[in-house]
């Protein structure tokens, strides 16, 4: 049986490596949680016994509310909730997450808009037989005309803009899990708190094709069950991720701030490639074989350590390994067998006169069965590329 969730999607979408981190490898790091994580959580915790002493008619006072933040705050805060943005104090955020909660509770006191159905809902779609998407809703109610609310609290920094694919799938989804559980739902719309704007947005229920919506969910799912590798992809999230530390993509950088040493003789190299590929264009034939000679030093330092950028002071050296598909060339006998097969196949008219590029992209995405792959492989040599790129380190 297969279980994955809306956020362990959409972690192999935001970084393939920290996928397999995360739910692969799970190696024993340092725990970190970020501060505007922790933040959130709190929020979160506060919200949640808002409603819950609500549904028991009990209406906590604002005081009552920005107590108890308060309180759980200094009860979980612990050594692991790190702050990234160091222009920011403990103090900043605290105050920042009191300030949300008491704007959030005067716009909806007294919280008799809609019923609360559920707190921290655990939704679940059956995609197809033994494979399930999971998601939380943080608040689900009912309002007096009878039309479903699905509340969402976001802690952003930024106000998001709501109408895109990304939100409009979300919601989609919400409406499959909900339409199982109450056969009487009619109408749905979903809700997003910005708590930091003091703002809501509402979106309407969406005439959706629930089966093309499971199919899109099912690829991605699929792809993700496919993949042997989970390449890096830099981002500025990188600064919010535990497994910083230990990613070939940062790596040595904290090896060489831990210890200079360490590291002394390939960041001296970066350093030195810098400074040719700066006047490379003057003194190129002078230049140009020490060049691939310290690209290649730093290639094989990169190999033989599993590290994908080697930090200099102020550039990094990025290594990307890839996988060329060599095909027959046009008047080889092989590359007449090739196109007959792929008539045969049925993918002629699909690839355009056998438009080779398409062919690759398709057999990199495993968008053809496991028996035409195997028809494939006989036309087929794999060449192995290995690409160094410079880029100077941003300063912060």
């Amino acid at each position: 049986m297969l279980v994955y969730s809306y956020s362990k999607i959409n972690t192999f979408k935001q970084c393939p490596r920290k996928f397999a981190f995360t739910y692969i490898e799970k190696p024993a790091v340092p725990k970190i949680k970020p501060i505007e994580t922790f933040m959130g959580d709190i929020i979160h915790r506060a919200l949640r016994k808002l409603y819950e002493d609500r549904l028991f008619n009990k209406i906590l006072s604002e005081e009552e509310l920005l107590s108890y933040f308060e309180e759980e705050w200094q009860r979980s805060y612990s050594p692991e909730v790190q702050i990234i943005r160091s222009q920011f104090s403990v103090e900043d955020y605290l105050k920042t997450g009191k300030v949300s909660l008491k704007k959030y509770y005067q716009r909806h006191y007294p919280f008799d808009q809609s019923q609360t159905l559920g707190l921290e809902y655990k939704i679940t779609v059956e995609l197809e037989k033994d494979i399930f998407l999971t998601g939380i809703i943080d608040r689900l109610a009912k309002d007096s005309k009878g039309v479903y609310e699905i509340h969402d609290y976001k802690t952003n920094r930024e106000l998001l803009p709501h109408k895109n694919n990304q939100e409009n799938r979300q919601l989609s989804l919400y409406q499959l899990a909900i339409e199982v559980n109450y056969p009487d739902v009619k109408e749905i719309k979903l809700i997003w708190h910005y708590l930091l704007f003091d703002t809501s947005i509402t979106v309407r229920n969406l005439p959706a094709d629930k089966e093309t919506l499971k199919k899109e969910i099912l690829q991605e799912i699929f792809l993700i069950e496919k993949s042997r590798e989970f390449p890096t992809r830099p981002s500025n999230l990188c600064d919010w991720c535990e497994f910083q530390r230990i990613c070939p993509a940062w790596q040595h950088k904290f090896q060489k701030s831990e210890n200079p040493h360490l590291a002394e003789e390939p960041s001296l190299l970066v350093q030195k490639l810098a400074l040719l590929e700066e006047e490379f264009a003057q003194i190129e034939k002078e230049y140009k074989e020490e060049r691939a000679l310290l690209k290649e030093a730093l290639i094989e330092y990169a190999l033989k350590h599993g590290l994908e950028r080697i930090f200099g002071d102020e550039y990094v050296a990025k290594i990307k390994k890839s996988l060329s598909i060599i095909f027959p060339k046009k008047g080889e006998k092989e590359r007449e067998d090739l196109e007959q097969r792929i008539k045969e196949l049925g993918l002629w008219e699909e690839l355009s006169d056998l438009n080779l590029k398409a062919l690759e992209k398709k057999l990199k995405n495993q968008e053809f069965s496991r028996e035409t792959i195997e028809v494939l492989k006989e036309f087929i040599k794999e060449k192995a590329n290995i690409e160094l790129f410079l880029s100077r380190i941003e300063k912060e």
